[in-house]
């Protein structure tokens, strides 16, 4: 197990393991017109609570896209260096790791890099492990990519609160403008919202949706999504694009603080 306070410097990429292509996809219905972004919207009363504002927190991150948190392809480090109030501690845990190994991390939330893991996928049993250590009261963040069958980690998606098609979905470009709806994950950022990073993105469709709740889209027919779920006994967020790959503005470094905090289960 290796902990990791970040910095690095961003550099060109290598071949992420995920596709772009432009193939159509599955055309859905829209829920509606998002609103106004919620600077300073407040969570209900929820089974999972509020803790409050955040002053440090330890993220747990299992094998994924590329190196993890250290990759010089992701902007990670520079969230972790931006001057947020929350402290972030990055550990990063190696193939082979159990519910203890996470336990012992001291973490309150997981952070999946390209939530199919791309060229990292991860064992049965460490989906099993990860699902257990989530449903024990921690938050999980996921970005950009699902992929289904007998790997892509598809077994993690009911803790997102959502269900998968039973065939690939298909990366497209998109324009990455999201609107949000009053949420604390739009803390901070006026709608729309560019957060940068890798411009293509899969459609999660309304029939997908087992509890999660869409908090921002973009503007296309079938749009780039980011969810966020409350369950009885975590909080996920799932952001629609590769937000962390090689994004240098600010936006997007806040979207991603916000959502580990708030799936922490803090105010961001």
């Amino acid at each position: 197990m290796l902990f990791l306070l970040l910095a690095c410097e961003p550099a060109p990429s290598g071949d992420s393991g995920v596709s772009d292509d432009t193939g159509t996809e599955s055309d859905t219905e829209d829920t509606g017109e998002p609103g106004e972004t919620g600077e300073t919207g407040e969570t209900g009363d929820t089974d999972t609570g509020e803790k409050g504002p955040c002053t440090s927190l330890t993220v747990a991150v299992p094998p994924g896209w590329g190196e993890a948190t250290d990759d010089p392809a992701l902007a990670w480090s520079d969230v972790a260096a931006a001057g947020f109030d929350c402290e972030l501690t990055f550990v990063r845990l190696e193939h082979g790791f159990t519910v203890s190994d996470l336990e012992a991390t001291g973490a309150e939330v997981a952070l999946l890099i390209s939530t199919s893991g791309a060229t990292q996928q991860l064992t049965q049993d460490e989906v099993n492990a990860l699902v257990a250590f989530i449903e024990d009261g921690r938050g999980v963040l996921g970005t950009y990519y699902w992929s289904v069958g007998s790997d892509g980690n598809a077994g993690l998606a009911p803790t997102f609160g959502v269900t998968l098609p039973t065939s690939n979905m298909v990366a497209s470009p998109k324009t990455l403008a999201y609107e949000f709806i009053d949420h604390p994950l739009g803390t901070g950022l006026t709608s729309p919202v560019d957060p940068g990073g890798y411009k293509t993105a899969i459609h999660i469709g309304d029939d997908w949706l087992v509890g999660a709740e869409v908090v921002a889209e973009t503007a296309e027919s079938t749009p780039a999504r980011i969810l966020a779920y409350e369950g009885a006994d975590h909080r996920a967020v799932w952001l629609g694009t590769f937000v962390e790959y090689e994004t240098t503005t600010a936006d997007g470094h806040r979207l991603l603080y916000n959502s580990l905090v708030w799936a922490a289960g803090y105010t961001p």
